[in-house]
């Protein structure tokens, strides 16, 4: 069973901190933890409080390996999923949650691509 480590969670950590840079949610009041989720990662959010949690799931299961891009991923995917909070809020109110949650994910999806197309082409 692949299990995240401390060091893991220092680069769930720092990728969730250049994401939160990037995306400029400075808004929130972001706490970023290890666990106790029971998925690959998770965002929690209060958007009358303007507070939210960020965690690193500990136990991955057996089909999901634990890598430094994987890691990376969920942070990135964690940061998103907290940039459309408003927006799920709101939408659910007024339609089926997987409808919503579908679409969120679609865009979570196509921002990560963007976001991995950018970086390589930054790094040749």
């Amino acid at each position: 069973m692949a299990k995240t480590t401390k060091k893991d969670f220092a680069v769930f950590h720092n990728e969730c901190v250049r994401f939160i840079d990037l995306l400029g949610l400075y808004d929130y009041e972001i706490r970023i933890q290890h666990g106790p989720c029971k998925e690959l990662g998770y965002c929690w959010y209060d958007d009358q409080g303007r507070s939210a949690i960020i965690e690193l799931g500990p136990d991955w299961g057996d089909n999901n390996p634990v890598d430094k891009d994987s890691v990376k991923s969920a942070a990135s995917h964690e940061v998103l999923e907290l940039l459309f909070s408003r927006v799920r809020t709101m939408l659910n109110e007024h339609h089926a949650e997987k409808r919503t949650d579908r679409e969120i994910h679609r865009l979570i999806t196509t921002l990560q691509n963007a976001f991995a197309k950018a970086n390589s082409k930054r790094e040749k």
